[in-house]
Order: C-alpha cells, then structure tokens, then sequence
C-alpha cells in the first residue's frame, strides 16, 4: 500500500501547480501525516553574521531572521543548520538533507524555517505541493556517517555510553510551526517535546565536507554538531 501511495504522489508531482494545490489541501485539509524521522538524526550548526542576502531573500514577509540558543542556558546566535535524517510517512519513505534556519513572527514567537532541502524520494510541502526526488545518492549510518554524494560529507564518532543533552525548550518549541522558503503556509506539528528535546552532542567529527551555501559561511567546519540515537515522530497537517 505504501508504495502505492509514492507512485501516486510521483503522478500528482506532474500536474499543474494550480492542480496540485487543491489536492494536497484537500488531502491534509482534516487529516494528520504521521513523519516518523529514525534513529540517526543529524545537525550540523554553523554561526554565521545574519546579514546573508541569499538568506535573507528566501524569508517570507512578517518573519525575520532570529537568533537561537540551541542548548539550555546556551548563548543566543544566528546559525545556518543541515539536518540530514532518514523519514518515513504513509506516503514515502527516504533521506532528506534540510537546509534550516530561526525565525520570529510579530509575537516573538520562534518558529524554523526551511531555506531548501534535498531528497532521494518523492515529498510533499506547502511551497512544491508535490515533488519529486532531486537526489540519489544519499546515504546513512547511523551515528556514523552521512553523505550527499560529493556535497555533504560528515563522519562522526559517538561514545558508545552517550551523555544526553537537553536543547532549549523555545527551540525545541520551534517545531510547532515550520515554514519553508519564500512561503506563508506553514506545515503545524503535534510532538513529544522530551522526545525532540533528547540530543546527543557530537565530539568528534573525524571528517566534514558541505558544499552548499558556502557564500553563507565563514568556516567550512561546523561549530557543533548533534544527534538523535533515538527516533522521533511527528504529526503534521498543513492548516492549524
């Protein structure tokens, strides 16, 4: 049945825009998807000034660009994140490479935002609707490595007997609400907020290549990284 669903949603991705529009309102007008994000969710964070043009272009009007303490009792800064993780969703099943940022509304209120992301399988967001995969060479080992063909490079080393550290409940409260570039329709989700606030810090990473954004960027190293050893789930539907 599932594979069903990702050739279906593979039709849908070749219609017209206004087409696909009704569809996926119409879908997940009522309706939760569950994304279910498995063991071996990993961020990579880089500090950056928050005056980057490319960034800032992609922000839809009456957000704006935030800084973040990502760790309970960390500084606040303005960070560019990759999160590459493995998903699977009643409709499709794959990696996903998310370029993300911290953005405020009018109340103050933090929310993320995904400036881009990149993926093996068939996807469905508010911006693209339906889209299909632009990737195929993403793989992942868990709390090992992660690679984007030539483009995004991370081995990594994890203690066998991690110490968990707890992010800040404001960024961890981020994922209420999470808008992709350029779009005023947010997708709103429903979590477990001591599941999602559960990371592991990285301490070693043995080797790092990222390719994108590198205009964005002043180090190619990132300032820290994280991991989730457990899995994660999230319920999501496109209007609150």
């Amino acid at each position: 049945m599932e594979r069903c669903y990702e050739w279906a949603a593979y039709g849908l991705s070749v219609l017209p825009r206004v087409c696909q529009e009704w569809i996926y309102d119409w879908i997940l007008r009522d309706r939760y998807m569950t994304f279910h994000v498995l063991p071996g969710s990993l961020w990579t964070a880089y500090e950056v000034s928050g005056e980057e043009k490319e960034v800032l272009e992609r922000i839809p009007e009456g957000l704006r660009w935030v800084e973040t303490a990502v760790f309970e009792n960390g500084k606040k800064k303005h960070y560019l994140f990759f999160n590459f993780f493995r998903v699977r969703t009643p409709y499709f099943e794959g990696h996903r490479l998310e370029v993300v940022i911290t953005v405020a509304d009018k109340e103050d209120k933090l929310h993320f935002l995904i400036l881009e992301y990149h993926t093996d399988a068939i996807s469905s967001d508010p911006l693209h609707f339906f889209r299909p995969p632009d990737r195929h060479d993403m793989t992942i080992h868990p709390m090992e490595y992660y690679r984007m063909g030539r483009d995004y490079v991370m081995d990594v080393w994890m203690s066998p007997t991690p110490t968990f550290s707890r992010l800040d409940e404001a960024f961890v409260r981020a994922n209420d609400t999470i808008y992709y570039a350029s779009s005023l329709t947010p997708n709103h989700l429903c979590f477990d907020g001591d599941e999602v606030g559960r990371v592991v810090r990285i301490d070693i990473v043995c080797k790092s290549v990222n390719t994108l954004w590198t205009s964005c960027r002043e180090h190619p190293e990132p300032d820290f990284c994280f991991v989730y050893p457990h899995p994660v789930s999230f319920l999501i539907r496109p209007k609150a």
